[in-house]
């Protein structure tokens, strides 16, 4: 709703981060996109639920972090026990009141994304930038991964 793809495109692109999208929002971030892993939640991507298990940092933009994108899928409890969680949100009511989150900002998703990308941008030393090579070629195997799994379900991996 916010018309944010650039940015937070540009976002996860300097970080090297997958972007998974919520339940019911596979819109919000393009599929095609070689960081996008899925959507999350009732019915959503095994390749979306082990890049979100995996985080140590999640940054939730928009994401009211509802039970229909955090609860367990697939007999897998995904979501992360010790990431830091921030939550970006226009609706302040939403903030934190799903999940216990380390840092809130009330803001527009798309001006906060522009935002956190610049402050990121002018700091000497991310530690993340050390291994993003390695961090985008996990999320190109948790992607085809995914595939294949959908494809053993299908007469296409006959």
């Amino acid at each position: 709703m916010g018309n944010a793809y650039g940015e937070v495109a540009a976002l996860a692109e300097y970080l090297g981060a997958p972007v998974a999208c919520t339940y019911l929002h596979n819109d919000s971030f393009p599929a095609n996109h070689r960081l996008s892993v899925g959507n999350l939640g009732y019915q959503g991507h095994k390749s979306a639920m082990h890049a979100m298990h995996e985080a140590d940092v999640v940054i939730a933009l928009g994401s009211r972090l509802s039970i229909f994108g955090t609860l367990p899928q697939y007999n897998f409890d995904y979501f992360p026990k010790n990431a830091k969680i921030i939550q970006v949100d226009i609706d302040q009511r939403r903030l934190g009141l799903s999940k216990n989150v380390d840092c809130i900002i009330h803001g527009d998703c798309k001006q906060s994304a522009a935002s956190i990308l610049t402050r990121l941008q002018s700091t000497d030393s991310i530690s993340c930038m050390s291994n993003k090579p390695e961090r985008e070629a996990h999320v190109a195997k948790l992607k085809a991964t995914w595939e294949a799994d959908l494809d053993t379900l299908t007469d296409l991996g006959a």
